[in-house]
C-alpha cells in the first residue's frame, strides 16, 4: 500500500465548504483540495429533484473530470410552516444573487405571519457522495461494482448500497 496521500477534490465552489472538509480530513491519508485548483472543471448544474442526485451529479463529474477522488455533498432546508420549502431549492432561495444572509431574511419574512403558539423549526438534511474513479487500488475492495455498490466514508467505516431494484424483493 502506497503512504503518499490521495487527493480528494471538494466538489464545491464554497470556500467554507472546502475548507471545513479539508480541516475534517487532517490526519487522514487523503489530502483535500478545493475545485477552483481545476480552473476547467465544468460548473455543475444542480437540476436534480433530491439532494442525492445533486450530490451524485457534482461527485461523478468531478472525478471524472479530475481523475481524482470526488467528495461532494447537497444540502436542503426544510421548513414545516412553509411545506418543508425551500428543500433544494435553499442555497439560492432569495434569488440568483442569493447570499446567506438574504436567505435568512427571506425566511423569517415568510414566518412573520406564523400565529403564536406555532413552532417555527427547521432542519437542514445533507448528502454525501465520495466517488473514487480509480477504485482498484490498495487502498480499501470494490465487489463487483455492477451489483454492488460502496461508499467510501473515510472516517469511519464502508457502508454498503442496496441496488433500488433489489429493495422490493
Amino acid at each position: 500500500m502506497s503512504t503518499e496521500k490521495r487527493r480528494v477534490v471538494i466538489a464545491s465552489r464554497n470556500p467554507d465548504k472546502a475548507r471545513e472538509l479539508g480541516e475534517i480530513m487532517a490526519g487522514l491519508p487523503f489530502v483535500a483540495v478545493a475545485a477552483d485548483e481545476y480552473p476547467g472543471l465544468p460548473e455543475v448544474i444542480e437540476d436534480g429533484t433530491t439532494i442525492l442526485g445533486n450530490a451524485t451529479r457534482k461527485a461523478m463529474i468531478t472525478a471524472a473530470y479530475t481523475g481524482e477522488i470526488a467528495l461532494a455533498d447537497d444540502t436542503s432546508l426544510q421548513v414545516p410552516e412553509l411545506n418543508f420549502f425551500p428543500d433544494i431549492f435553499a442555497a439560492r432561495f432569495s434569488g440568483p444573487e442569493a447570499t446567506y444572509d438574504s436567505n435568512a431574511a427571506l425566511l423569517v419574512d415568510l414566518l412573520k405571519d406564523v400565529p403564536d403558539g406555532r413552532r417555527r423549526q427547521a432542519r437542514f438534511e445533507t448528502a454525501c457522495v465520495w466517488v473514487d474513479p480509480r477504485p482498484d487500488r490498495d487502498e480499501y475492495s470494490v465487489a463487483r461494482p455492477a451489483m454492488q455498490r460502496w461508499l467510501r466514508n473515510p472516517w469511519e467505516r464502508s457502508i454498503e448500497i442496496k441496488d433500488p431494484a433489489e429493495e422490493w424483493d
